[in-house]
Parts: C-alpha cells; structure tokens; sequence
C-alpha cells in the first residue's frame, strides 16, 4: 500500500513550453500522476511503501476494482 492523494492540481508544461494548468485530477488518474512524479525524482513504489504491505489482501480487496 502507498499513501497517495486522491486528487491533485496539476502545473504543467508542454513540450512546446505552453503551460498546462488542470485545477483538479482526482482518482485513478491523479494516483498515476503521483507514481510518475515518484520517478521523476528518483523514487521507486518499493520507497513509498507502507511497511509490512508488499503483498496482503487488504491491497487486493481495495484497489481490484481498477484492474478490470
């Protein structure tokens, strides 16, 4: 288990430099962004971990509902 938010802003820029401004991300989406930005700065899911929770059905029951 990794603690994320479950919604972020977002303060972007393209890669033609424009700036990106999304007010709100919420859900799936906004998880996968906090992930990506983990490995921007060097940070692996093992480095956010909730001690003793690499594999238990409590993190099964919660997030399957995103696997389908």
């Amino acid at each position: 288990m990794v603690r994320r938010y479950s919604a972020i802003r977002l303060n972007a820029y393209d890669i033609n430099g424009n700036p990106i401004t999304e007010s709100r991300i919420d859900g799936i989406l906004a998880r996968i962004l906090q992930h990506e930005m983990d490995h921007l700065q060097g940070k692996t899911i093992v480095d956010r971990m909730e001690p003793g929770s690499l594999r238990s059905d409590a993190y099964v029951d919660k997030f399957e509902m995103h696997i389908r």
